[in-house]
């Protein structure tokens, strides 16, 4: 476990998630390791996991009790059902609109309470705070969202490969995220390995790489650890082409072990290897994913 010596206590843990319904009929939403119930939520069981690890990771005792196994579970989604709602209420019951959610884990006092916020994208952001009532364990909160990736490529283009890629990007509809390089180092720690409110590790990155200090470009940056290894990206996980194969940097490494990672990783779509900078070529496809877009298309910029 990463050491917490030295460190501020972060506001919050998160989660990113997408609300989309076609995503209760779509089979490998439940291919999750054990399988899961169907859900209109992007891999929620994996999203809990990594709340309650986190939770652990940083000593919240209480919260990680609270959050852990089925009714823990439960609880989470009961929150994301009644945010949806009050969504869908409040929007002319939009109910096919793809959604943000946000899981942040915020630590108050003694229990875990999660807040969701709905963002201007389709995904749910996950707060948890520990505070001591248990009612006021998950807190959600809606905001108008616009869809980004089709859900037929949620899971899908973690089949994809740069010959493949190199023929769709012929088509005026294809897409991809410009993907830039960090000229400095990020040293791994625990604000790293887990998804936290404390961003500035990021922020700094994008800033370095010329996006500036926010998210307002889609645009990406990979983050290298002291060793010029990639790590991953500001907003993404990252995978490369290698020996006939898509290749993640590996825990090692000091990267987040991002939701959609573990599912590719679990299914075998990825693997796990070192990457290192001089290693990185400019105009190379590569894939990046995370809990909104799922798998999704990148390419080296600079």
């Amino acid at each position: 476990m990463p050491s917490l010596e030295g460190l501020d206590v972060p506001d919050a843990i998160l989660s990113t998630a997408r609300y989309d319904p076609p995503l209760s009929s779509l089979d490998k939403n439940s291919l999750t390791q054990p399988s899961s119930a169907p859900s209109p939520y992007g891999l929620l069981a994996y999203h809990h996991d990594r709340l309650v690890q986190a939770a652990a990771a940083f000593a919240w005792t209480s919260a990680a009790q609270s959050l852990e196994g089925e009714q823990g579970l439960i609880k989470l989604r009961q929150r994301l059902d009644q945010a949806v709602s009050q969504w869908q209420t409040q929007n002319d019951d939009k109910s096919d609109q793809p959604l943000r959610v946000s899981l942040p884990t915020m630590m108050l006092e003694d229990e875990a309470s999660y807040s969701v916020r709905w963002c201007t994208l389709p995904q749910l952001r996950i707060l948890v705070f520990p505070t001591a009532d248990d009612d006021d364990l998950i807190t959600v909160q809606a905001f108008a969202c616009n869809p980004i990736t089709p859900i037929s490529n949620f899971f899908n283009l973690a089949l994809a490969n740069p010959a493949t890629l190199n023929a769709l990007s012929s088509s005026s509809t294809f897409t991809y995220i410009p993907v830039r390089l960090d000229p400095a180092r990020t040293s791994p720690s625990i604000w790293t390995q887990y998804k936290t409110t404390a961003r500035d590790h990021y922020l700094a990155s994008r800033e370095r790489a010329g996006l500036g200090r926010d998210y307002n470009k889609p645009d990406e940056v990979l983050l290298f650890n002291q060793d010029d290894q990639v790590m991953e990206g500001s907003l993404a996980n990252v995978g490369f082409y290698r020996d006939g194969a898509w290749v993640t940097p590996h825990d090692e490494a000091g990267g987040l072990n991002g939701v959609m990672r573990r599912w590719l990783l679990e299914q075998g779509r990825w693997k796990q290897g070192t990457i290192l900078r001089g290693e990185v070529s400019r105009g190379e496809w590569v894939l990046l994913s995370n809990g909104l877009r799922g798998c999704f298309v990148g390419r080296i910029e600079s």
